[in-house]
């Protein structure tokens, strides 16, 4: 292919996918793909990787929910992802716009199962399961499709285990420092810090020094890392590929021999059966860090991008009450606006003393709370028989006997008390009815991380606490008092004398970067479709 062909094909096939091209470029396009094989080749890996990006967006919808969620007092949320399309086009732009669409590429080497809609599908791990005996973490799945009998949330503990997936990128941070980015088809064993098994599936390790000695073994073959950076392919038919990016490897076993084999930067072996052939190495055929993190931030931001228009639903919701959203605010002001935005009555809060931080997403707001003089000011209008507050927080540490979410003042006939007791509990108290306290819920594997916290209450039936939109306890109620915060916080209390004292001491450590009460009392699935919606 001529020189000028060369560079002309890539820009015409980007505005084709973006649906950019002129019918001038599309005739273009179609006159280079029929004289350059190097062309169509550069063309059907965009098609693929276009086709990859649309199978990650319908993966990342919840195919079994109805698109209205039925409230307990018989109103509705509607729900607002809106907009596949624009899903599609934001994250087909986003890796159509540079090389990087080149390593993400469905290779051709097995589908590994296709999808299915069996009901019954793996276990979801969560961030706060499977701590003890643990080896790495998972910081990055995009695109997966799990198999086998358990799948991994983002920021999951890894144990010893085998970690199966048909398609889609992992990124496994071994608590030795080794990386690992796993693309599907794959079947990748984790076994201790320093060392896994692969049976199936590409793989990209990067091994700083101290983890010198990193191992991964693929039937008879063993790969031993020497402090590098490299990528190893294990094939259905048995074949297996290493390419050394960076430093020293060593490779024994079958065809390789007894001896350990030194490969140095730039060298690339293909082990069949009984051969071994040299090959030149592909660094662009195995995805990097760089990458994951890049399309998971794509998504994330698209993501984000669909939270806010399902929140405008939120807004026009009669049962919201109030709703903070941390956003769209002016630095230096120190009022935190209520998007319900009620015309007659605004009821922004009132910031005292803490700090913008970031949010649960890049970009998104947050406000920090830290020391015992940090709130936020609020009002509830009216008396509410029946309600659900709910928010995100990022809780950094259980410094109090309880740390406040949202308190009303003193200690008022029907006010109420939401917070978190220092042993990870939920209590939501109205006096003079009582408290309704979970058994521990919360430890110290959440600290740092953005957790979902619900609590609906109804005074004739009973309240129900919920964590990452499932329900996590119930407290029966009989006659229960009607709720009044004409005067509260978030984040803190005012128990009526200044300054607290002791236990009175109540503020957050951590960070809200969301907030809403709903005049109802929610099920479960009212909370789950809000958390799914907005969880990062």
């Amino acid at each position: 292919m001529h020189q000028r062909d060369e560079n002309e094909w890539l820009p015409l096939t980007q505005d084709y996918f973006n649906g950019e091209a002129s019918g001038e470029d599309v005739a273009r396009l179609s006159e280079i793909l029929g004289a350059s094989a190097e062309a169509r080749a550069g063309f059907r890996r965009f098609a693929r990787a276009d086709l990859a990006l649309r199978e990650m967006a319908e993966a990342s919808l919840p195919g079994d929910r109805p698109m209205i969620v039925p409230i307990a007092d018989g109103s509705k949320v509607r729900r607002g992802w809106g907009g596949l399309g624009n899903w599609l086009q934001a994250a087909a732009m986003f890796v159509m716009a540079g090389a990087l669409v080149f390593l993400l590429v469905e290779r051709g080497r097995g589908s590994g199962g296709g999808d299915t809609d069996a009901p019954a599908g793996p276990r979801l791990v969560q961030n706060d399961d499977f701590a003890d005996g643990s080896l790495a973490v998972l910081t990055h799945a995009v695109g997966v499709e799990w198999e086998g009998d358990l799948a991994y949330a983002e920021g999951a503990a890894l144990r010893p285990d085998t970690i199966e997936i048909a398609k889609g990128l992992l990124q496994i941070e071994f608590f030795s420092g080794a990386t690992v980015v796993i693309e599907g088809p794959a079947k990748f064993e984790l076994i201790d810090p320093m060392f896994a098994r692969c049976a199936l599936g590409r793989v990209r390790a990067n091994v700083p020094h101290f983890a010198r000695g990193f191992t991964i073994e693929s039937g008879d073959l063993k790969v031993v890392d020497l402090g590098t950076e490299f990528g190893f392919a294990a094939e259905r038919g048995g074949a297996k590929e290493l390419h050394v990016f960076d430093g020293e490897v060593t490779v024994e076993g079958g065809a390789a021999g007894d001896e350990p084999t030194h490969l140095l930067t730039g060298t690339g072996i293909r082990v069949e059966e009984e051969s071994l052939d040299f090959i030149r190495i592909e660094e662009d055929a195995f995805a990097s860090s760089e990458l994951i993190a890049s399309l998971a931030s794509a998504a994330a931001d698209e993501q984000r991008r669909a939270w806010l228009r399902y929140a405008e639903n939120l807004k026009a919701n009669g049962d919201v009450q109030l709703y903070y959203s941390f956003d769209n605010q002016v630095a230096w002001s120190r009022r935190l606006s209520n998007d319900k935005k009620m015309i007659a009555d605004p009821l922004y809060g009132a910031i005292v003393g803490c700090r913008w931080a970031e949010g649960r997403w890049p970009g998104k707001a947050a406000l920090e709370f830290k020391r015992p003089t940090d709130r936020v000011r609020i009002s509830i209008p009216g008396e509410h028989r029946t309600m659900t507050v709910m928010a995100w927080v990022r809780i950094d540490g259980f410094d109090r006997e309880y740390s406040s979410l949202m308190l009303s003042d003193g200690w008022e006939a029907g006010g109420a008390h939401w917070q978190v007791s220092r042993d990870g509990r939920l209590v939501f108290g109205v006096n003079p009815t009582g408290n309704y306290v979970s058994e521990p819920l919360l430890g110290q594997q959440h600290l740092g991380r953005w957790l979902h916290l619900a609590t609906s209450y109804d005074a004739d039936a009973g309240a129900r606490h919920f964590v990452n939109g499932r329900q996590v306890w119930f407290t029966p109620v009989s006659a229960g008092r009607a709720i009044e915060v004409p005067a509260g916080e978030l984040g803190n209390w005012s128990p009526g004398y200044w300054p607290p004292k002791g236990a009175d001491v109540r503020n957050l450590n951590g960070r809200m970067d969301e907030f809403l009460v709903f005049s109802s009392a929610l099920d479960e699935a009212g909370v789950r479709s809000i958390y799914e919606r907005g969880r990062p």
